[in-house]
């Protein structure tokens, strides 16, 4: 086969003039490549300045290892994730960095938080992938060993941790740092200054003040929402509550209910002419615990709200023996116990057996 002729007409170029061309072709190739190389690094420069800082800059300032947590849920479960970022945090030397997320500021406005390790923008999401260890909770009602191990690297925790054994440490500092703000610890002690005086006025007593006993009652979208009842989250019946009531009446003469739910209508239903009980109603979340936390003594139903509730209050606490299911998702979440999750000394009740089957079809009247 012949050989093919790329350049046929380089044969008529003059010898003095080849070197021109030659120079003229290498400086097109060279101003291409160089546009192209500075069109990529604006591209690459306009991507990391939309996922946020890197990391030597995230690191900028913090001489220690950061720990973090993902915050998700409710003001029951941002606390968890809180309390649990902060003791290990200083149990094990890190840096407590707290992004700013919508769920912080439902812990802000209830509690007088210490802001100082409350980071000025949000860089969560893209930090955990590039710069920290993500560990996760495997079992977020119960106590997984793993999440206590000292990291080497940042680290960045997802989860409920819902244990008390994460917590039993720094107890104390637990309820010094969910302090409530001053507006909202007012409006909890003036509700319970009047339900007493109305207490008092209705036996037409000056008696010595009576035994608070704080009712939170969980109901709402554990019963109504089809994602949590096929997760398998039970709810406490009247059986229990009036059960707990009578534990903490035979222990006491003069014992006062302070109740309050989401799900008011239902209790009203039960209890709304029970004479030593009174429903609290028409305040915020923030309120409604700091007015429970403010009694002697605790009921609880199923959640995590009522969980802090008894935590705060520090009294005796009676809880539902059963929040999940046998066998249901929720259960392996717990470990098929509650051990772990509920303190020790807590005491244990049951509601009607013969109801627990219909528990899910009760609705509010």
């Amino acid at each position: 086969m012949p050989a093919i002729k790329w350049f046929p007409f380089w044969r008529h170029i003059p010898a003095n003039s080849k070197f021109t061309v030659l120079i003229t072709c290498g400086v097109v190739v060279i101003v291409v490549f160089t546009l192209k190389l500075f069109s990529e690094l604006h591209f690459a420069v306009q991507r990391s300045s939309a996922r946020g800082p890197s990391c030597a800059e995230i690191q900028q300032g913090h001489d220690r290892l950061m720990a973090s947590v993902e915050f998700s849920g409710g003001l029951g479960n941002i606390m968890f994730q809180y309390a649990f970022l902060y003791v290990t945090s200083r149990a094990h030397g890190y840096e407590m960095v707290v992004p700013s997320t919508k769920e912080l500021d439902i812990l802000k406005e209830a509690f007088e938080i210490d802001t100082s390790s409350f980071e000025k923008t949000d860089w969560e999401k893209d930090l955990t992938a590039r710069c920290f260890d993500v560990i996760e909770d495997e079992w977020d009602c119960a106590y997984d060993p793993k999440l206590v191990e000292k990291s080497r690297k940042n680290v960045h925790y997802k989860g409920y941790f819902q244990s008390w054994k994460y917590l039993v440490t720094y107890e104390d500092d637990l309820r010094q740092i969910f302090r409530f703000r001053p507006s909202i610890l007012n409006d909890a002690a003036s509700v319970l200054q009047k339900t007493i005086a109305s207490r008092l006025n209705s036996l037409n007593s000056t008696d010595v003040r009576p035994v608070l006993v704080g009712i939170h009652v969980r109901r709402g979208d554990y019963l109504d929402e089809k994602e949590f009842v096929d997760f398998g989250y039970n709810i406490a019946d009247y059986g229990y509550i009036e059960k707990a009531m009578a534990y903490f009446r035979r222990k006491y003469s003069n014992v006062l209910f302070i109740a309050c739910s989401n799900d008011v209508k239902w209790v009203k239903a039960g209890f709304g002419t029970t004479a030593d009980v009174f429903i609290v109603e028409g305040n915020s979340a923030a309120t409604d615990m700091a007015i429970l936390s403010l009694t002697n003594h605790t009921i609880m139903t199923v959640g995590t709200f009522g969980w802090w509730i008894s935590f705060l209050t520090n009294g005796h606490t009676v809880y539902y023996k059963y929040p999940f299911r046998p066998g249901s998702l929720l259960g392996e979440q717990f470990k098929g116990n509650i051990d772990t999750h509920i303190y020790p000394n807590w005491v244990g009740l049951e509601g009607d057996n013969s109801n627990l089957m219909n528990i899910f079809t009760v609705r509010s009247p």
